[in-house]
């Protein structure tokens, strides 16, 4: 096959694959993922994310659970992501007190949502929901460790 032939092929290939531009939705999940990635957690669960039914895992002290496990949780990251312009990639669940509280790991438009801090730490955008008190609920940055595949809320 001669050179011209093959270029022949390999423009009819490209005329017949159209790229379609990828939604806002789409770049957030992948910055889902890479955040997911950069915490080392557990592939399968990353695996999980990365389709379009984007199952979340909750992890209290490092070990993971799938969010539909816990069905109020379920409804609450759907209301976080009801406005189309953030995804919950995974959530903590800790008892602060005698408050159950879930952290909310929320991927966004904005430049950077999670950033390391230093042995094995990151700072990421979240949303704090006070299951027990409702109107101490808020949006922010948590601490979280990454450890053995898993996360735990620091602070």
């Amino acid at each position: 096959m001669t050179n011209a032939e093959m270029n022949r092929i390999i423009m009819g290939i490209n005329k017949r694959v159209e790229m379609k531009p990828k939604t806002a939705l789409e770049m957030i999940q992948e910055k889902g993922v890479k955040y997911l990635q950069q915490l080392n957690i557990f592939k399968p669960y990353i695996r999980s994310f990365n389709t379009k039914q984007r199952k979340v895992c909750f992890f209290e002290n490092f070990a993971g659970f799938w969010d539909y496990q816990e069905p109020a949780v379920m409804a609450k990251r759907k209301e976080l992501e009801s406005d189309g312009e953030h995804l919950v990639y995974a959530i903590t669940h800790e008892g602060v007190g005698d408050c159950e509280t879930w952290t909310f790991l929320i991927a966004s438009k904005n430049e950077q949502d999670l950033t390391y801090t230093g042995n094995g730490m990151f700072e990421a955008f979240a949303y704090v929901w006070n299951k027990d008190y409702e109107w101490d609920s808020e949006y922010g940055y948590a601490l979280v460790r990454s450890f053995g595949g898993g996360i735990k809320r620091i602070y």
